[in-house]
């Protein structure tokens, strides 16, 4: 299954995993992670899907888009202090110099991506050095850039291509769910990747725990929802997951910083020493309170909500969960429709079941054209 990003690369992900399963064939793997690490395996240096040149141009796009963004808000800044005062040359400077080591603090923190070799950076900048300097030249030119911030506008660049960024913005990258059964397991797993592109010939990609499970003898049941997960999270939870984020926001402004602030207000005869000692102190107390109220929700959700449907999802028949599926991802559909969001969810809706008894197993299924009237494509998977 794919989400966010249909294309790696302009190639369609329904051309290359096509492309993956002519070239498996009859191969079978033990357990589904094995089958996980072919198909990686089989992006990485596949130059006939994604050519040098390919990877070349998507560099160098991503990197001027960076460059593009940096000098935008760069010029946002100087446009808005420009509107309340005249601004010096120094202060222009100040500016640039902020903005550009803003980025390049945040950016060194980032660890290079898992599986990338440890020369990835050094090859990089010695491959894309003057196309990377040109890209300085053409869009952030006039600004006052001196040798040092040249140099940190290409670490900039190198970094935005080899580390993973996952956790500091909302990159342009493709979820990829591999989930069925090996066959040697007797219970069925996903495995979830988070996958960006293909950099020197290395694939840069991210395996999401948090996205991936394994049923057991213990483990009898797991409900994951990829992509726009909110409405399958508030079902699950209770509460949409954002609401609690904002109560969570909200509560702690008030028993961190609001409420110690009035009642040391209260308080008369108080020192300065003292008022500092005791906001520190309440201040505390109210981190800790929030911590108990964190664990408190928590623990409800899991128990009354989570548990309960958890329960139930390990006793439903086959095509129960089926239609439990369906239902899901309509329930996220209409939501979106109704709220005006993005409708990144919607129309008909594909349902399959996989066992290790059946296989895999139609339930629903759209085409774009008449089955009645294509045999053919039919019998080619099942000769």
């Amino acid at each position: 299954m794919v989400y966010e990003n249909a294309e790696l690369m302009s190639v369609p992900w329904e051309t290359i995993i096509k492309h993956y399963r002519k070239k498996l064939g009859n191969v079978t793997f033990n357990s589904l992670d094995e089958y996980g690490s072919n198909f990686i395996a089989h992006l990485n240096g596949n130059t006939l899907l994604f050519p040098a040149a390919v990877q070349d141009n998507d560099a160098l796009f991503t990197i001027r888009q960076w460059f593009v963004t940096i000098s935008y808000r760069i010029d946002q800044r100087i446009k808005e202090l420009a509107s309340k005062a005249t601004l010096s040359e120094n202060q222009i400077k100040q500016v640039t110099r902020e903005e550009i080591n803003r980025w390049h603090d945040l950016l060194k923190t980032q660890n290079v991506t898992p599986g990338f070799p440890v020369s990835i950076e050094r090859d990089v900048l010695n491959k894309y050095r003057s196309q990377i300097d040109a890209l300085v030249t053409n869009n952030l030119d006039p600004l006052p850039l001196t040798t040092l911030l040249r140099k940190r506008l290409r670490d900039i660049a190198v970094w935005v291509l080899t580390r993973d960024l996952s956790e500091i913005i909302e990159e342009n990258y493709s979820g990829l769910v591999i989930a069925g059964f090996g066959d040697s397991d007797l219970y069925p797993s996903a495995v979830t990747y988070r996958i960006e592109r293909v950099l020197l010939n290395h694939l840069k990609y991210i395996s999401v725990a948090e996205k991936s499970d394994r049923i057991t003898a213990n483990r009898v049941a797991s409900v994951i929802p990829f992509a726009q997960d909110e409405m399958v999270a508030g079902i699950m939870e209770g509460i949409d997951p954002k609401f609690h984020q904002r109560i969570h926001t909200e509560m702690s402004k008030i028993f961190q910083n609001v409420y110690p602030s009035e009642i040391v207000k209260k308080l008369p005869g108080l020192t300065k020493k003292a008022k500092t000692a005791l906001l520190a102190s309440l201040k505390k107390v109210g981190a800790d309170l929030m911590t108990v109220f964190d664990n408190a929700v928590d623990e409800h959700k899991r128990k009354k909500h989570i548990d309960p449907i958890v329960r139930a999802v390990s006793f439903l028949p086959k095509e129960e969960l089926a239609s439990m599926a369906e239902a899901l991802v309509s329930l996220t559909s209409t939501k979106r429709r109704v709220t005006l969001d993005a409708e990144t969810v919607g129309g008909p809706i594909d349902v399959a079941v996989i066992s290790k008894g059946d296989g895999f197993i139609w339930i629903k299924r759209k085409h774009y054209f008449d089955a009645d009237r294509n045999p053919q494509f039919f019998s080619k998977y099942h000769t």
